[in-house]
């Protein structure tokens, strides 16, 4: 009995416990110099508010936050602040979009942190400890360009997302379409003019009519969404926010160049033969400073060029140019905005992979916990980042996002986890089995034992103890009592005139079970002759 106690609290301690992470971040990287990245916060269980305090290393730039559709945002700055419409909707998943920038820097990395995090689930308010995430960057490489143009085939599922922009400012919407060939689509934002308010400093687009801070740049939608202004008061707001100064013009000598005034990235592409730029700019307005070199020379690879506007307010904004100058023999080629995957090839694996096709499911054995994956590009000058095929387990997703060479196209293949259980995963089972059959064995055996034991050393005291006599029985017979058999007397003849002697009477019979009396002994007459 006290084995089976043992066993049985052995059992006990040894059994896994799963505990829900609760809030988890996941950044898209590696990063590169002058690349916009988001950070996906999500929860892996039901909530209807999430708050934290980001903290972000200086190196790069923290350029806001959008809520996704299943939660309203109420942010402010670097405070963090989600919740759904109705405190009493709890939804999982997606919670917001960050976005990072990360500028020229000679770090090969960068964390975000985020402190003092609450949420409320359904089981109450919850907190939980601080999460950091790190971002490696990528060093600036140059690609040796292909003289060889490419011709994709455009796949036939499209998707299409209305997204409507309310300027929150008692004015009409703006109606903008979003097609994508998988599941979700990215807009740019910057391209949007800005709207105006009277007393009120625009801040971005958000997803709640009373946002404060929200996204200037782009926004990644997954079905038909409102985005509305985000307003600050600018009477009561010390925020760098103010105002922000436009270009009327922008050119580069020999170049062409699409401008516009709300966009204030672009990217250029000049032959090896191209040394240096001349750009001409001018102010929306008057009183506006612009920052411009008489030239700027170029070296083989990427240059960044900036264009600094300034008032006599201090507002300030930036245009900046990404030249990328070829090497000697290279040829500029058309880019592509293909964001599909040629394969994806999963070592140990047949996928049966489509281009078209963006959601799969695929079967691992129990305890893998990471697959050897690598994605073939249509477009070999596309991007592509891999992400949850760290820590894998039941139910989650590897997703490969694949960002177009140009434009805001981006594709996820999604490949969905599931773990077959196999003789391993109930190997613990086993050997606890084994090892309770095995002690039943060992104590009926220990029990077995004692008992010949206890025979044996009672056979042993007899053999020694003196051997007893044992008492004859004699069994008494009762030997029948035989009754005589009476035998009548002869009568002697009697002389004449001889008085007769009486005969004797015959014996009377005894009732059963009456003693016998013993017959009279027969007399001895003696006879007188008459002579």
């Amino acid at each position: 009995m006290k084995i089976l106690k043992k066993l049985i609290f052995t059992l006990i301690i040894i059994i896994p416990i799963n505990v829900n992470a609760g809030i988890i971040v996941d950044c898209d990287g590696p990063a590169k110099i002058n690349q916009r990245i988001s950070c996906d916060i999500k929860t892996d269980v039901p909530i209807s508010s999430f708050k934290s305090t980001l903290v972000v290393d200086p190196v790069v730039t923290y350029e806001g936050s959008v809520a996704s559709t299943n939660f309203v945002q109420f942010s402010s700055g670097r405070y963090l602040n989600f919740q759904t419409a109705n405190p009493s909707t709890y939804n999982q998943g997606l919670i917001a979009y960050l976005y990072i920038i990360v500028p020229n820097t000679s770090k090969s990395s960068f964390t975000l942190s985020f402190e003092d995090i609450e949420y409320t689930s359904s089981k109450g308010d919850k907190q939980q400890s601080k999460i950091s995430e790190t971002v490696q960057i990528m060093p600036v490489t140059t690609k040796t360009t292909s003289t060889t143009s490419r011709v994709t085939t455009q796949s036939s599922t499209e998707k299409t997302f209305t997204v409507t922009l309310n300027p929150n400012n008692n004015t009409d919407n703006k109606i903008t379409k979003c097609t994508t060939k998988g599941s979700n689509c990215k807009i740019d934002l910057s391209d949007i003019q800005i709207p105006t308010k009277n007393g009120f400093t625009y801040n971005g687009w958000g997803n709640a009519p009373t946002c404060t801070e929200g996204s200037k740049t782009s926004y990644t939608a997954s079905a038909d969404v409102t985005l509305y202004a985000c307003w600050l008061n600018s009477e009561t707001d010390d925020s760098d926010n103010d105002e922000m100064l436009y270009l009327q013009s922008l050119s580069i000598e020999g170049q062409d160049l699409d401008f516009s005034k709300f966009k204030t990235d672009y990217d250029l592409v000049v032959l090896y033969q191209v040394e240096n730029l001349v750009i001409s700019a001018s102010p929306a307005k008057e009183g506006v400073t612009v920052d411009l070199q008489e030239t700027y020379p170029l070296l083989v690879g990427e240059n960044t060029i900036s264009i600094k506007l300034s008032d006599e307010n201090q507002n300030t904004t930036t245009y900046t140019i990404n030249v990328k100058r070829l090497k000697e023999g290279e040829e500029i080629r058309i880019p592509s905005s293909d964001a599909t995957l040629k394969n994806i090839i999963i070592k140990g694996y047949d996928l049966d992979f489509k281009s078209d096709v963006f959601d799969y499911i695929l079967k691992v054995p129990s305890g893998t916990k990471s697959l050897d994956v690598k994605a073939v590009l249509n477009n070999e000058y596309a991007e592509y980042v891999i992400t949850g095929n760290n820590d894998i387990y039941d139910g989650s997703i590897i997703s490969i996002k694949v960002k177009a060479e140009i434009g805001d196209e981006i594709n996820s293949y999604d490949i969905k986890i599931e773990v077959v259980k196999g003789i391993k995963d109930y190997l613990l089972y086993i050997v606890i089995g084994s090892v309770l059959l095995i002690s039943i064995i060992a104590l009926v055996i220990i029990n077995q034992s004692k008992i010949q034991k206890k025979k044996t050393t009672k056979q042993n005291i007899a053999a020694v103890a003196p051997a007893k006599k044992t008492p004859t029985k004699i069994n008494t017979i009762k030997t029948p009592v035989v009754k005589p058999i009476p035998v009548p007397k002869p009568v002697s003849p009697q002389p004449a005139g001889t008085p007769q002697t009486k005969p004797p009477e015959p014996a009377t019979p005894q009732p059963a079970g009456t003693s016998q009396t013993k017959p009279p002994e027969p007399k001895e007459t003696v006879e007188v002759l008459d002579l």
